[in-house]
């Protein structure tokens, strides 16, 4: 008898564990819950509808669940269907045994579907016209992607699902004048196998936009309350042109006016962080970028102050091999600050220039520091009798800071070639750049191997003039010229 109920026993047990594996990896067809997935998915929306040729019930050893794998499922909306590669329903173990429908957890996951197949959803919740738009903006490319969706105990859909999902090869239709081509991306949300985060997460992999390349890039959005924090991390390679550029910067709420023409090739990295409200206003903007310009020619329109000190200087300008960074923590047009290093040419040959500019939005004030090379240019300094010829070595370091139509500030300027030196202290203009106050001067230029100018000037309570020549040649000239702008102001 005890053998009996043994072999009873060893029997019983294979059969379990056979159909434990059996249901495990093979499954089992049923059309018990059939009828009751497709009334439940049609109870969401009535323009939803949920079909499949059978269904299978697999065993989830690992944490004794039932899954049940629709075969060849698809989503009918409307007149349009979209086809899915998976849709799993995981459920608990009594709802097999008992009327009771105790979904868990739904997996469904598509594959190379059209991207176009975002229109056939948007279409039951937006109008016609809306519909045809998004349909014109999402020109070609495939999705695919899986969401996880956890139901609670009542039956309803948990707000802690996720998704992850592929764009590929896809072309988007931003505007008539902005237009992403075969754009490569990932995209999160939720806590997934690939990403942990609390948002949504779009990782570019490539793409290009105008004439950049789109190089691994990242957005993350964030939900809090009635505001999306936004935040981005963009990588662009490529070349860009003036009209290019005006449409960008003019949608960052910037304007360059003072350019006449500009032509980047860069390697940059631009960070954008925002807010918006569901009434899209956006606020707490800060903008960032750094990286490298390889090549770039701006002409500014002409000035005739710097021609009078660089007769050579040419207002197409074109940098290569430089550094930029440059940081807006409140907006483009807030407060900022801009660091350029590299070549420079502004005449014949390059110089090596550094220059740090700073805006303050309060007062309007500009604060500029920097040094260059002035070898290839020439230099002339009229009211000192003073000039340098192209081909040799000069240095200029300088810090100044100004209000446009308001006052222009020498805080320090060092001008030296090869034996002339020129020493300006807290030297403040007028918006003439006529001087109205100093606190001291040194000066010491020579011509044609000739000390001509070697004095002084230092303002306390009184004005200094210390020396041993300063060439009033020039000055004296001066006296007699009409309409020439004043070295001193009359205040």
């Amino acid at each position: 008898m005890v053998k009996f109920f043994l072999r009873f026993f060893l029997l019983v047990l294979i059969f379990v564990v056979s159909a434990v594996i059996f249901l495990s990896y093979f499954g089992l067809e049923t059309d018990k819950f059939d009828s009751f997935i497709k009334s439940k998915t049609n109870e969401v929306n009535e323009n939803v509808k949920l079909d499949f040729n059978k269904t299978k019930i697999h065993f989830y050893i690992s944490d004794l669940k039932l899954i049940l794998k629709l075969q060849n499922p698809k989503v009918l909306l409307k007149n349009n269907e979209i086809n899915l590669s998976k849709l799993d329903l995981f459920l608990s173990l009594k709802s097999f045994y008992s009327s009771d429908f105790l979904l868990e957890k739904a997996n469904v996951a598509f594959e190379k579907n059209d991207i176009k197949d975002l229109t056939k959803i948007t279409n039951i919740f937006l109008p016609k016209i809306i519909n045809k738009k998004l349909n014109k903006i999402f020109a070609k490319g495939n999705l695919e992607g899986e969401f996880v969706i956890p139901f609670k105990p009542d039956g309803t859909v948990s707000k802690k699902y996720t998704f992850y999902g592929k764009i590929i090869e896809a072309d988007i239709n931003i505007t008539k004048d902005y237009r992403l081509k075969n754009l490569t991306a990932e995209v999160a949300y939720g806590e997934t196998s690939h990403a942990n985060i609390d948002g949504l997460r779009i990782i570019v992999n490539k793409g290009t936009f105008l004439n950049l390349q789109l190089l691994k890039s990242l957005i993350d959005i964030k939900f809090k309350g009635n505001k999306k924090l936004i935040r981005s991390s963009i990588h662009t390679k490529g070349n860009i042109n003036f009209s290019e550029i005006k449409k960008i910067t003019s949608l960052l709420g910037s304007k360059i006016n003072y350019l006449e023409d500009i032509n980047l090739t860069s390697d940059l990295t631009t960070n954008i962080e925002f807010d918006i409200d569901n009434k899209f206003r956006v606020g707490n903007m800060s903008y960032a970028v750094q990286g490298d310009i390889n090549s770039l020619q701006i002409k500014i329109k002409e000035k005739k102050v710097i021609n009078e000190f660089i007769p050579s200087f040419n207002p197409e300008i074109t940098f290569k091999n430089s550094k930029i960074n440059f940081k807006a923590l409140k907006g483009i047009s807030g407060d900022h600050v801009l660091k350029l290093e590299g070549e420079v040419k502004f005449g014949d040959e390059f110089e090596k220039v550094q220059i740090t500019q700073k805006y303050e939005k309060k007062n309007k004030k500009y604060s500029i520091t920097g040094s260059s090379t002035l070898d290839g240019s020439s230099v002339n300094i009229s009211k000192l009798n003073y000039k340098k010829e192209k081909g040799k070595n000069a240095y200029l370091t300088f810090n100044t800071n100004f209000i446009l139509d308001e006052y222009f500030l020498i805080d320090y300027l060092s001008y030296t070639d090869e034996q002339s030196e020129i020493i300006l202290n807290k030297i403040k203009l007028n918006k003439n750049l006529e001087i109205i106050d100093l606190e001291k001067l040194r000066i010491k230029t020579y011509v044609n191997k000739f000390k001509n100018n070697d004095f002084s000037i230092k303002k306390t309570d009184r004005v200094i003039i210390s020396g041993e020549v300063f060439d009033a040649e020039p000055l004296l000239i001066s006296l007699y010229k009409k309409n020439e702008r004043k070295i001193f102001s009359k205040n």
